[in-house]
């Protein structure tokens, strides 16, 4: 299907063909380097893997196809000023077809691998457009001008381009709008002997008018056709005003309109069999969007929506784009709390806008905090002060150790716990083993009144060794395996209101230290660096419930950072004494691994990481206090804005035998 006018970049994400359902991948597309920030989205294949629009490079305005892979520039005709537009692609995204300059002035292209080809003019002609292909890019449509005038054209590989000519008594214009899935059948537009009207072309019949809705001012216009050309959907003029309309052979039926306001109906999409139309009317409240059935006429999505419970709240101008194979799925935009967005109605599951869509999924990385959240606190925290163990003359000892994590700076508010056991063996007094055991809970507000739930454990090992006797340099290695089960309810806003989908998985946890640390005991400052790797994966899961559940696949996650900061203790008497850390911490990961998935019976997803923060500040203040049966610890921590918890407290007994 293409669309009367030109859509938002954000909505043609979402376009569909007349038959079929793009996947869309739901992500920022990014842009072309060099130029000003500047893209839009004009079409997606069929099987959802690519995306063609233009972009603004260095050189100019340039087609752009994007894959997961990222936005590759299309390059331009040679001759012309540069200048390139990408305006559709075949089924799997191998053929891309649109317009760019050449010597000759705007000229239709076909792109493959191979690159981009000229596709020449019309007779007497000096441009030509390319809007649209079949589903194996064999055929291409649009138009050119001709030493008649303007005039569709249909190209094959064959028979090169070929004017599509006239309808009878016209000879003025003819524009070809879009071409079903074989590429025997073109729909479009032109002046006939009556005026503008809608045509359907086909090899053996030619260019033929398929005439008006009765009463009103001569006028109709295609804009789509089924998969098997059978169907043609457009807009006319009837005794009542401008009226969608749905031709077949039998002839052309007006759709009406809605109901209130002024009466203004044209259909825009038609599913692969024909039997679902979808457009846009005039309410009192101005334009809605609409879907037409034989059984059910004309409904505003309002409607649609109604007959399964959902009342539409928080959206208005609601704009259809496209309809779904089946004719099930309702995709366009509208305006929402978030502003001009695209959104995708379900019969049975509601509307969901695309930012609200973008946002829920996005949200569910917040497992991924979790884990790293889990990993940092273990290692700094019930792990953070390795050299409070080296005074420790006896052979073994054990701990008791716990910590609170309260983290508010992002989209959730993190709440997590630790409760760790430990037993420690000095070799002798220059070697220190360990190993320890903690349990860890927590839970995520998430947004759209979401959360996310994590029960876990974690296993700890350390080696604490002095490199020579003589200089006070310590090693100290840690490695840390833990797992997390997860209980994940995904809020989002469905038809205005709120909705969840729910789901558990699993996630496993890996994290290795290395520190280096100058610690002689007649020393105020410990000067250390040190060297973290985390590593995770959570396994992928399904949700269930709600309007719009998901399947996220299983995706992993690695982070390194290096650390360098000063311990200090304070002596304030024989048996207290003050701890202090400052730390400064850089990570060498630039951005998160993204998620994707598909939402269910709808369409892939393919969501960006988020961008770090590499540098970041941590301290601690603390009091250790030495008694007859042990030495007690508590600590409270802040860091700056970075990948470690903003706050937490800590607590540590420790006991030698």
């Amino acid at each position: 299907m293409k669309n009367k006018s030109k859509i938002s970049a954000a909505a043609s994400l979402l376009l569909l063909s007349s038959s079929h359902l793009y996947s869309a991948s739901i992500n920022g597309l990014g842009d072309l380097t060099g130029g000003i920030f500047k893209s839009e989205a004009y079409a997606i294949s069929a099987d959802g893997s690519v995306v063609v629009g233009y972009s603004r490079s260095a050189d100019g305005d340039e087609a752009f196809r994007w894959t997961e892979a990222g936005m590759i520039g299309l390059g331009d005709l040679a001759g012309g000023i540069f200048k390139s537009e990408a305006f559709s692609a075949n089924a799997d995204g191998s053929v891309v077809v649109g317009y760019s300059r050449s010597t000759d002035g705007d000229e239709a292209f076909r792109w493959t691998e191979a690159g981009m080809v000229g596709l020449g003019s019309l007779a007497g002609g000096s441009y030509s457009y390319a809007f649209d292909v079949s589903a194996d890019g064999s055929v291409i449509v649009g138009h050119g001008d001709s030493a008649m005038g303007d005039e569709a054209f249909r190209w094959t590989q064959a028979d090169n381009m070929l004017g599509l000519g006239y309808l009878a008594g016209g000879g003025s214009y003819s524009y070809a709008s879009s071409v079903s899935a074989d590429g025997s059948v073109v729909v479009g537009y032109g002046d006939s002997a009556n005026g503008d009207e809608a045509f359907r072309w086909t090899q053996a019949d030619e260019m033929v008018g398929i005439g008006d809705l009765a009463g009103g001012t001569f006028y109709s216009a295609a804009y789509a056709v089924s998969a098997d050309g059978s169907v043609v959907v457009g807009e006319s003029h009837s005794e009542n005003g401008y009226e969608a309309f749905r031709w077949t052979e039998a002839g052309m039926i007006g759709l009406g309109d809605l109901a209130g306001g002024a009466f203004n109906s044209y259909a825009v999409g038609v599913n692969a069999d024909g039997s679902v139309v979808v457009g846009d009317g005039t309410t009192g409240s101005g334009r809605e969007a609409f879907r037409w059935t034989q059984a059910t006429g004309m409904q505003s999505l309002n409607e649609w929506l109604a007959e399964d419970g959902y009342t539409l709240t928080g959206w208005s101008g609601l704009g259809a784009t496209g309809v779904s194979d089946d004719g099930n799925v309702v995709v366009g935009y509208g305006s929402s709390s978030n502003g001009l967005e695209a959104f995708i109605a379900r019969g049975g599951s509601g509307l969901i806008g695309l930012t609200t869509l973008i946002n829920s999924i996005a949200s569910v990385s917040n497992m991924t905090t979790q884990g790293i959240n889990l990993a940092q606190t273990a290692l700094h925290g019930a792990h953070g002060h390795p050299g409070a163990n080296r005074a420790i003359d006896d052979k073994y000892y054990m701990w008791l150790a716990g910590d609170y994590i309260r983290d508010k700076r992002y989209d959730s508010k993190d709440d997590f716990y630790l409760a760790e056991i430990g037993v420690g063996y000095s070799y002798n007094q220059d070697i220190k083993y360990s190993i320890a055991y903690g349990r860890t809970s927590g839970e995520s507000d998430l947004l759209y009144n979401g959360k996310s739930e994590a029960d876990g454990y974690y296993v700890a090992i350390d080696t604490d060794i002095k490199f020579l006797t003589q200089i006070p340099l310590y090693a100290t290695l840690t490695y840390l395996y833990g797992k997390n089960d997860f209980d994940i309810k995904r809020g989002y806003e469905n038809a205005g209101n709120l909705d969840a989908s729910y789901a558990g998985t699993d996630q496993k946890i890996e994290a290795f230290r290395a520190r280096l640390q100058w610690h002689a005991k007649e020393d105020l400052f410990h000067p250390y660096v040190e060297y973290n790797h985390i590593k995770l994966k959570t396994d992928g899961y399904t949700e269930i419930s709600g309007g719009f559940p998901a399947q996220f696949d299983a995706y992993k996650e690695s982070v390194t950072d290096y650390r360098y900061g000063i311990d200090s203790n304070f002596q304030l008497n024989e048996d207290n004494r003050l701890i202090t850390t400052l730390e400064g911490v850089h990570r060498t990961d630039k951005e998160a691994n993204g998620i994707s998935g598909e939402l269910i019976g709808l369409q892939s997803f393919q969501i960006n990481g988020e961008k770090y923060k590499r540098d970041w500040m941590r301290a601690t203040l603390g009091i250790e206090s030495t008694f007859d049966i042990g030495r007690f610890t508590l600590t409270l921590n802040a860091s700056t804005k970075g990948a470690d918890p903003q706050f937490w407290s800590g607590f540590n007994y420790t006991v030698a035998f």
